[in-house]
Parts: structure tokens; sequence; C-alpha cells
């Protein structure tokens, strides 16, 4: 065999796409032995989904192994840096909702039960990660009035965020009724972290008004509100990391 396809065929073990035994037969190899390489690529993947999507795995419960597989099987890793083996999640699960509605409960990956709600909150995890992982540079404590650079809104159907928070908590709410919410997802100037924030309206009118160019005083103007209750919302919003470059002083 030339070198291209042993690699091909190695890859295509690793990744799933055929059997360690069928594999190892083409290359002369010990089927043990490439099967270890093959448990040990399923192992990269789901860590990666695990640390990256900590309240999915938890409320998946006896069914993780049963998702680990599947989404394994459709999207195999293809990219050198861990974290990014769980970049497709999100996109599985609506795939997976959408390809089984309707279908009896308990049928393949109908068993699952997920629903629009097991989509959001995917899409909530990983845009969490993508918060921390973004490599924009921190503003400096001279940066001008502005929106925090690596802020991401995002709207939900589902208050995906009071699910995260509970579960951060410690408690493990039931599937929520629908309710459509707006989370920030941002890096914290100040830790580096990744965040997520709900979209109150006092923290939403701030991002909306900074976004607009408005200081203070204009935003008051323009919204009609006093210009206290402006100034506290910019605070608030800077508190937390929404808004950089400002000073309540």
């Amino acid at each position: 065999m030339k070198l291209a396809e042993i690699q091909a065929t190695f890859h295509q073990a690793l990744r799933g796409e055929s059997t360690p035994e069928a594999a190892a037969a083409a290359l002369g190899a010990d089927p043990r032995r490439l099967a270890i390489y093959t448990r040990f690529a399923r192992g990269h993947v789901a860590s990666a989904l695990e640390s990256n999507l900590p309240v999915f795995r938890a409320r998946a419960s006896d069914d993780w192994p049963a998702i680990v597989d599947a989404y394994f099987a459709a999207h195999p890793p293809r990219h050198w840096a861990l974290n990014h083996a769980a970049q497709a999640f999100p996109g599985f699960v609506q795939a997976t909702v959408e390809a089984t509605a309707g279908a009896p409960h308990g049928e393949g990956p109908a068993r699952f039960g997920w629903t629009a709600f097991e989509t959001c909150l995917a899409q909530a995890e990983w845009a969490l990660y993508r918060a921390l992982s973004d490599t924009a540079p921190r503003p400096g404590p001279q940066a001008p009035l502005g929106l925090n650079p690596t802020l991401v809104p995002m709207q939900f159907p589902y208050p995906v965020a009071d699910v995260m928070l509970a579960h951060g908590r410690g408690e493990a709410p039931p599937r929520p009724a629908p309710a459509p919410s707006i989370v920030f997802f941002y890096q914290s100037p100040a830790t580096g972290n990744g965040r997520y924030q709900k979209a109150r309206p006092d923290l939403l009118f701030a991002v909306k008004a900074v976004d607009a160019g408005l200081d203070p005083a204009a935003a008051a103007a323009a919204s009609g509100q006093p210009l206290a209750a402006v100034r506290a919302a910019y605070s608030a919003a800077a508190d937390v990391g929404l808004i950089v470059g400002w000073s309540a002083g």
C-alpha cells in the first residue's frame, strides 16, 4: 500500500468509518492494537463533549454513552484541537430532533426524547465555549466606551439560561415550557473566562444604547428615562462585563 492509502485506512478506523478488524486486515496489523487507537479517538470526543456541554451531559443521564456513539458515528473528529470535536454537536442535536419528529419514542435516535429545547441547550453551551476561546484582545482600563468585543447575544425560544443556572446550583429542573429569552455570551474582561448573562431589561437597554454610540445623557434624552436610571443601567452592564470603558465616577 502507498503511504496515502495507509493513512486513509488508519484514519477510517480512527473515525469509526471501518472496523478495527477490517482496517487491521488491510494494514497487516494486529486488530487488538489498532482497537486501542480507535477507543482513544472516541474517548477524546467524549471528553470534548463532557467538558464543553456539562449541563447537556448531566441531563442525558444513562443515555450519554449512546449519545456519544451516535455523535461519533455522524461526526468523527477531523481537527487536531480536542475541543473542536464538540463543534458539530448543536447541529447534530438539531438534525436529530428534526429527523425524529413524530417517530415512535424508543426507536433509534428518537429514544433520546429530544425537543427544540435540547437544541437550544446545546447551542448555548457551545456559545459559552466560543466566548471562552475568543481571541479578541481584552480591552485595557483606558478603553473607550463600547461593547465587550467578544459579546454575542443569542435569542432562544426557551429560558435556557435559567436551566443552566439551576444546574450550576446543583439542581436538575425538568424541561421548561417555551418562553422567549435573550442571553449574552462573552468573555469576562477581568478574568478571560467565558460568561453568560440573562438579558435583563436594564442590561439590554445599556447594550443597545452603547452599541448605538450613545453616552448616558444622549441615551436618557433618546429614551425619556431619567439620567440616574440610565447611568445605573450602564454601571450594571459594566459590572458584569457587557460594556467596557465606563466609569460611574
